[in-house]
């Protein structure tokens, strides 16, 4: 991950200078026009709640650890996260660590 990417319905940029926005369709409305900000972090990558709806959560280990609003929470290889009702397993693309460029 090289850049910070903002998720949502309609990701609003407004105090997220630098994100690039990601519009994910979502017919059931699980997920907040600005939902989170996933960005480059020193050992992964974070995973920041933007006060969604639906909430935000990491799940290591079989075990779901829910995010506060605003709050965040650092990523690694072969966790999960969810998003609403939406879920995406956290996998490299190639052999650098997470969170380098």
């Amino acid at each position: 991950m090289s850049e910070p990417v903002l998720l949502g319905r309609d990701p609003d940029l407004s105090g997220h200078t630098g994100a690039r926005p990601i519009r994910i369709a979502d017919a059931t409305r699980s997920l907040s026009k600005t939902h989170a900000l996933v960005r480059p972090a020193p050992g992964g990558i974070e995973l920041v709640d933007c006060q969604s709806t639906n909430g935000c959560a990491l799940i290591r280990g079989g075990v779901e650890h829910e995010l506060p609003g605003g709050g965040a929470a650092l990523v690694a290889l072969g966790d999960t996260i969810r998003l609403g009702d939406r879920t995406a397993h956290v996998v490299s693309l190639d052999d650098r660590p997470l969170g380098e460029s």
